[in-house]
């Protein structure tokens, strides 16, 4: 179980701006500027927009000005979206993508503040490609050479898309449900959006470590534990976000239990007046299980009021040269000699299809980053195995059957790591022995006449 506290807040818990923001020559000054440019309040909302703004989105200021930035961007307009969520997070953004029509326009949202640091708004420029000079590389950018490694998450469209509609659920103190497969990045999903504001706790449970035992001192405390009185999970997370990661996991018995304490009045026994609001993960179809029997479909029902999916990796094959720069830079602030990728590596890296998603992905280059001098080559590639899948011959001896899982388990290296080499590398064998044993399968297989 994981606590994360909320970041310090503010100095003066005030939002203050600078008086020239709400005056007439900060318009003028905007009218000014050759991009389409728009000034945001944090909460989203448009304040200020100026002539090439409303050109660009073909629409006028009356239909521009108080309305929010997301409203804009729910007609396949991505890039809006994506610059919806880092100012819900109050960071920078940067990218391209289509705007009105327009393919390839490069968008960029400063958060602006005070002398203090304090956020009051965020300017929000949008370059069409024809203004454009510098190229992204791509849909997506999430790195600068100005920028530092950890500048803000790499989101697609759909990640874009759904960090809004989660923020929203969150917003309206709906029940959250993150479901994707396993390395998706569930947990990095659900701390940028709970994190989202400085002064609301993050309170992670990890629901295989509920027991019928400890179960009602985890969540609702202990009056008489030894020191003194133990708050709860659940009282912890008061004014903020209890998130329960793996409720799969539970029993039965303790999904009734979950679900009378969520639908219990003490959910929210706080004097301060603070709710919780309810965020779950799992990488599993509930659903299935719920027709299994193997999970209540009340509380199912409960906790996925609001339902997002993380799509998988291989689903979003333009978000891995984007992600591979990212883990590329973290990984050679602490290398010297930096490391690169070659041609061929990057192609492997291209045509992987991912099964661990992204986890996979920072797996190869560490692996790289460890195996490999200053560049990486094809022979660096190197993937987790994957379960042999063997069907287990009927009739024959002990011997036949442990040749039958051998050859079974040297398919999947080399369908995995697309080299003799490399797949010797990981079976821990040399590439003679590899070569003579998959001649000894070919001759060993019968003739299909």
């Amino acid at each position: 179980m994981k606590f994360y506290a909320p970041h310090p807040a503010t100095k003066g818990g005030t939002r203050a701006r600078p008086a020239f923001i709400d005056g007439p020559e900060f318009a003028l000054f905007l009218n000014g500027l050759p991009d389409a440019t728009a000034f945001l309040e944090l909460d989203g909302r448009i304040r200020l927009v100026n002539v090439a703004f409303e050109r660009l989105l073909a629409t006028g200021r009356a239909g521009l000005l108080g309305t929010d930035l997301t409203r804009h961007g729910r007609n396949g307009e991505d890039l809006l979206l994506g610059a919806a969520t880092a100012l819900a997070r109050l960071q920078r953004f940067e990218g391209r993508g289509a705007i009105a029509g327009q393919p390839n326009t490069r968008a960029m949202l400063q958060v602006l503040r005070s002398g203090e640091g304090t956020p009051y708004g965020a300017l929000l420029v949008l370059t069409p490609p024809e203004r454009g000079t510098a190229p992204l590389g791509g849909t997506f950018r999430f790195l600068t050479e100005q920028n530092p490694p950890d500048a803000g998450p790499v989101l697609s469209p759909a990640h874009a898309s759904a960090e809004a509609r989660a923020l929203r659920a969150l917003t309206q103190a709906s029940a959250l449900l993150v479901t994707g497969e396993t390395g998706t990045g569930k947990t990095a999903f659900i701390r940028r959006i709970a994190g989202a504001d400085p002064d609301r706790p993050l309170v992670h449970v990890a629901c295989t470590s509920l027991t019928e035992a400890n179960f009602t001192a985890e969540m609702q405390g202990q009056d008489h534990a030894p020191g003194g009185r133990r708050a709860g999970l659940i009282e912890t997370a008061s004014g903020g976000t209890l998130c329960l990661d793996h409720v799969e996991d539970l029993t039965l018995p303790l999904q009734a239990r979950l679900l009378a304490l969520l639908d219990a009045d003490s959910f929210r026994p706080f004097a301060d007046g603070g709710t919780v609001r309810l965020v779950t993960a799992t990488g599993v179809d509930l659903a299935a299980l719920v027709a299994k029997g193997a999970f209540r479909a009340d509380l199912f029902h409960r906790i996925a009021a609001v339902r997002v999916t993380l799509p998988a990796l291989r689903d979003e094959p333009d978000m891995i040269p984007a992600l591979t720069q990212r883990i590329m830079a973290r990984i050679n602030l602490h290398r010297h000699p930096p490391l690169s990728l070659s041609p061929a590596f990057t192609q492997l890296l291209l045509g992987h299809d991912y099964p661990g998603n992204i986890r996979e992905l920072e797996n190869i280059l560490a692996h790289a980053a460890t195996a490999s001098g200053a560049q990486a080559t094809a022979e660096d590639f190197t993937t987790p195995p994957r379960p042999a899948t063997m069907t287990r011959p009927t009739g024959t001896d002990l011997r036949s059957q442990v040749q039958a899982f051998e050859e079974g388990l040297i398919a999947d290296a080399l369908a995995s790591h697309r080299s003799k080499r490399s797949a010797a590398k990981a079976l821990g064998i040399d590439v003679a022995t590899l070569i003579r044993k998959t001649g000894r399968a070919r001759h060993s297989t019968p003739n299909k006449e």
